[in-house]
Protein backbone atom coordinates (compact mmCIF):
# COMPACT_ATOMS: atom_id res chain seq x y z
CA UNK A 1 0.00 0.00 0.00
CA UNK A 2 1.13 3.70 -0.26
CA UNK A 3 1.12 4.21 3.36
CA UNK A 4 2.27 0.85 4.66
CA UNK A 5 4.27 -2.21 3.74
CA UNK A 6 1.44 -5.32 1.66
CA UNK A 7 1.75 -7.86 3.79
CA UNK A 8 -0.54 -9.69 1.35
CA UNK A 9 1.99 -12.77 0.88
CA UNK A 10 1.88 -13.32 4.23
CA UNK A 11 -0.40 -15.70 4.75
CA UNK A 12 -1.47 -19.70 5.83
CA UNK A 13 -0.98 -21.53 3.18
CA UNK A 14 -4.41 -23.70 4.54
CA UNK A 15 -7.29 -21.69 6.47
CA UNK A 16 -10.26 -23.82 6.80
CA UNK A 17 -13.48 -22.65 8.27
CA UNK A 18 -14.80 -25.26 10.27
CA UNK A 19 -18.42 -23.73 10.78
CA UNK A 20 -17.56 -22.44 14.48
CA UNK A 21 -13.70 -21.60 14.02
CA UNK A 22 -10.62 -22.45 11.39
CA UNK A 23 -7.98 -24.21 11.05
CA UNK A 24 -4.75 -22.59 10.35
CA UNK A 25 -1.86 -24.67 8.48
CA UNK A 26 1.20 -24.07 6.82
CA UNK A 27 3.01 -26.83 4.72
CA UNK A 28 6.77 -26.97 5.52
CA UNK A 29 9.31 -28.87 3.54
CA UNK A 30 11.72 -29.76 6.43
CA UNK A 31 13.16 -32.79 6.37
CA UNK A 32 11.67 -33.75 9.45
CA UNK A 33 12.76 -37.52 9.59
CA UNK A 34 16.27 -36.44 9.46
CA UNK A 35 15.56 -33.97 12.66
CA UNK A 36 15.27 -30.80 10.44
CA UNK A 37 12.89 -28.70 12.27
CA UNK A 38 11.50 -25.54 11.64
CA UNK A 39 13.82 -21.93 12.54
CA UNK A 40 12.06 -19.11 14.83
CA UNK A 41 11.03 -17.03 12.24
CA UNK A 42 9.03 -19.92 10.82
CA UNK A 43 6.79 -20.32 14.09
CA UNK A 44 6.70 -16.99 14.96
CA UNK A 45 5.18 -16.07 11.80
CA UNK A 46 2.68 -18.61 12.25
CA UNK A 47 1.74 -17.76 16.02
CA UNK A 48 1.17 -14.09 14.58
CA UNK A 49 -1.37 -15.89 11.97
CA UNK A 50 -3.25 -17.10 14.54
CA UNK A 51 -3.11 -13.92 16.74
CA UNK A 52 -4.01 -11.71 13.76
CA UNK A 53 -7.28 -13.20 13.64
CA UNK A 54 -9.76 -11.14 14.89
CA UNK A 55 -10.85 -12.09 18.22
CA UNK A 56 -14.05 -13.12 17.90
CA UNK A 57 -12.94 -15.78 15.92
CA UNK A 58 -12.16 -19.04 17.26
CA UNK A 59 -8.98 -21.14 16.18
CA UNK A 60 -9.62 -24.78 16.61
CA UNK A 61 -5.92 -25.88 15.35
CA UNK A 62 -2.55 -24.23 14.28
CA UNK A 63 -0.37 -26.55 12.98
CA UNK A 64 2.58 -26.57 10.82
CA UNK A 65 2.62 -29.81 8.12
CA UNK A 66 5.90 -31.68 7.13
CA UNK A 67 6.70 -34.84 4.76
CA UNK A 68 7.23 -37.57 6.37
CA UNK A 69 8.39 -41.08 4.54
CA UNK A 70 6.53 -43.40 7.41
CA UNK A 71 3.87 -45.60 7.27
CA UNK A 72 1.42 -43.73 8.52
CA UNK A 73 -0.86 -41.07 6.79
CA UNK A 74 -0.33 -38.70 9.17
CA UNK A 75 1.00 -38.47 12.92
CA UNK A 76 0.93 -35.80 15.66
CA UNK A 77 4.58 -35.23 16.32
CA UNK A 78 4.90 -32.81 18.77
CA UNK A 79 4.20 -29.13 19.48
CA UNK A 80 5.94 -25.89 19.68
CA UNK A 81 5.07 -23.01 22.45
CA UNK A 82 6.61 -20.62 24.16
CA UNK A 83 7.87 -20.65 27.99
CA UNK A 84 8.46 -17.98 30.38
CA UNK A 85 10.32 -19.01 33.39
CA UNK A 86 10.31 -22.56 32.45
CA UNK A 87 6.79 -23.28 31.80
CA UNK A 88 4.31 -22.33 28.86
CA UNK A 89 3.28 -18.95 28.47
CA UNK A 90 -0.02 -19.19 27.69
CA UNK A 91 -0.45 -15.86 26.26
CA UNK A 92 0.92 -17.38 22.77
CA UNK A 93 -0.61 -19.78 20.80
CA UNK A 94 0.72 -23.90 20.64
CA UNK A 95 1.54 -24.61 17.40
CA UNK A 96 1.16 -28.36 16.83
CA UNK A 97 3.15 -30.68 14.07
CA UNK A 98 1.89 -32.80 11.85
CA UNK A 99 3.73 -35.29 9.81
CA UNK A 100 1.77 -36.50 7.33
CA UNK A 101 2.80 -38.91 4.25
CA UNK A 102 4.43 -37.04 1.35
CA UNK A 103 2.88 -38.57 -1.31
CA UNK A 104 -0.80 -37.73 0.34
CA UNK A 105 0.45 -34.30 0.75
CA UNK A 106 1.75 -34.03 -2.69
CA UNK A 107 -1.45 -35.11 -3.76
CA UNK A 108 -3.52 -33.10 -2.11
CA UNK A 109 -1.21 -30.17 -3.43
CA UNK A 110 -1.20 -31.20 -6.91
CA UNK A 111 -4.86 -32.52 -7.61
CA UNK A 112 -6.31 -29.09 -5.17
CA UNK A 113 -7.96 -31.58 -2.74
CA UNK A 114 -9.16 -30.48 0.58
CA UNK A 115 -7.51 -32.18 3.42
CA UNK A 116 -9.54 -35.74 4.28
CA UNK A 117 -12.87 -34.64 7.26
CA UNK A 118 -11.43 -37.13 9.20
CA UNK A 119 -8.13 -35.14 9.13
CA UNK A 120 -9.64 -32.21 10.32
CA UNK A 121 -11.68 -33.79 12.71
CA UNK A 122 -8.61 -35.21 14.63
CA UNK A 123 -6.36 -32.25 14.54
CA UNK A 124 -9.33 -30.42 16.08
CA UNK A 125 -9.17 -33.02 18.84
CA UNK A 126 -5.47 -31.74 19.56
CA UNK A 127 -6.78 -28.39 21.26
CA UNK A 128 -9.53 -30.14 23.45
Amino acid sequence: TEDGIDLSPQRPDILISTGDGFIIADAKWYLFDEGILPQTPDIIKQMAYEISLHHENKVDANVLLFPTERSTTWEHVGSLAMALRGTIDTRFPRIDLIALDWRDMAKCYITHKALPDQFIQEIIGLRS
